[in-house]
């Protein structure tokens, strides 16, 4: 069985979830694979009709689910923070990774905002965003992922 280590539910799971669809998870790897498939589709199905039922509910349907609460804003940080625990060990070392570029680059534009003007023309190659210095000295491989993950806080701040 493929079962990973320190797996978490997140709280949607927990909202979706019910403890007789847990039972029928677990009795899985002891039916017939014709039958597996059919208990498998049955408890995804229920989990789905769960999820369309919570926005029926108006407490948590017309706020979202799990959502945050409206005096807390959120960062990318902030959710980059939340999907950590649920990545693998490389992806969280990635994730941290981005997290303190982030964060460097929140400290460097807060010190150029502060920081006298620089008149000299030949320093301006000095005031390049960051990001552009990073992805020059990074692997393809990470330069692909650094930018999937750009797109995400992108997307992140455009519903922000």
């Amino acid at each position: 069985m493929n079962q990973e280590p320190g797996m978490k539910m997140t709280e949607l799971d927990y909202l979706t979830a019910a403890p007789h669809l847990q039972m029928i998870k677990a009795a899985l790897p002891y039916i017939h694979i014709p039958e597996q498939r059919f208990f498998s589709l049955m408890v995804k199905i229920n989990e789905l009709e769960r999820t369309m039922r919570l926005f029926d509910e108006k407490e948590t349907g017309e706020v979202g689910i799990c959502s945050l609460k409206e005096d807390e804003p959120a960062t990318p940080i902030d959710m980059l923070n939340a999907m950590k625990p649920y990545g693998t060990e490389e992806e969280q070392d990635f994730i941290d990774l981005v997290i303190n570029f982030m964060q460097g680059s929140r400290l460097y534009q807060s010190y150029r905002e502060t920081a006298p003007e620089e008149e000299e023309p030949h320093r301006t190659e000095h005031r390049r965003f960051p990001m552009e210095q990073l992805m020059n000295i990074l692997p393809p491989e990470q330069q692909s992922r650094l930018e999937t993950a750009q797109m995400l806080v992108q997307t992140f701040q455009q519903f922000s």
